[in-house]
């Protein structure tokens, strides 16, 4: 596990200065302009708590089942979110893109098309992780695993496939970049703190009962639950509908079928 954590630690450190070399001709740093010091700690220091919220505690709940657990199980834990650190990724890459196209149609006040990137971004997500969740689930993974990763992962794949069910959530998640960018940054903390909660409490229960294999139903329970918070809000705030999620099968099934017909 320290390992990991210093693993972890090296390779978000390495990524953010290759990444301030790549773009260092476009940084321009100065006192002059129109925005104050308060505005940006208004802005900033929110945003900062709810990236601390989102993080640190789907990373330190390791201690918690440390704490009612063997090593043993806290090492097929850690591989379980080894393998699940892929969708963590998916949803780290698609946030990207949401929050700077958000910010400028919300700056224009461009609602139509607000809500149409928001029903693409959803539905488009949800479409890419159900393709990738329903094989696994089915069996692959077990293929993967005995493949490339060999014996020591194999203990991992019933937690693995439980952690699946909370992937799920990603795509409402991902629309929080809507509200960071609406400046809605305190309902982000808020629900980000009951999604915690929710999390330690069903950790807790889980050990005093020792139910060993609902260990990953912490992350699940914290990834539905802060996806249900964001959904209630962009629905009441952008009148986003939940049957929007499904709106791209569709298209994603005639553009499969075109290609194959090719």
């Amino acid at each position: 596990w320290v390992l990991l954590t210093q693993s972890y630690i090296f390779s978000a450190f390495s990524s953010s200065i290759f990444s301030l070399f790549v773009v260092r001709k476009y940084l321009k740093f100065s006192f002059k302009g129109t925005i104050k010091n308060l505005e940006l700690v208004k802005f900033s220091g929110p945003l900062a708590i709810s990236s601390l919220l989102y993080n640190i505690p789907r990373t330190m709940e390791v201690y918690i089942i440390k704490y009612f657990f063997s090593i043993e199980i806290v090492g097929i834990y850690s591989s379980a979110k080894t393998l699940y650190r892929v969708f963590d990724e998916i949803g780290n890459a698609v946030y990207g893109l949401i929050y700077p196209a958000a910010a400028k149609l919300i700056k224009l006040n461009d609602k139509i098309n607000l809500k149409k990137l928001m029903e693409k971004s959803t539905s488009f997500l949800f479409v890419f992780i159900l393709a990738l969740v329903i094989p696994l689930e089915l069996g692959f993974t077990d293929l993967i695993v005995k493949i490339f990763l060999g014996e020591k992962f194999l203990k991992a794949i019933p937690f693995f496939r439980l952690m699946l069910v909370g992937s799920l959530a990603y795509p409402l998640i991902a629309q929080s970049l809507v509200l960071i960018a609406a400046n809605d940054l305190f309902y982000s903390i808020k629900s980000l703190i009951v999604a915690n909660l929710i999390l330690v409490c069903s950790l807790i229960t889980i050990g005093y009962t020792n139910q060993t294999y609902l260990i990953p139903l912490g992350v699940v329970l914290f990834n539905l639950s802060s996806g249900l918070f964001y959904y209630l809000r962009i629905k009441n705030r952008f009148n986003f509908e939940f049957k929007s999620i499904f709106s791209s099968i569709s298209d994603s099934y005639n553009f499969a079928k075109s290609m194959i017909n090719k």
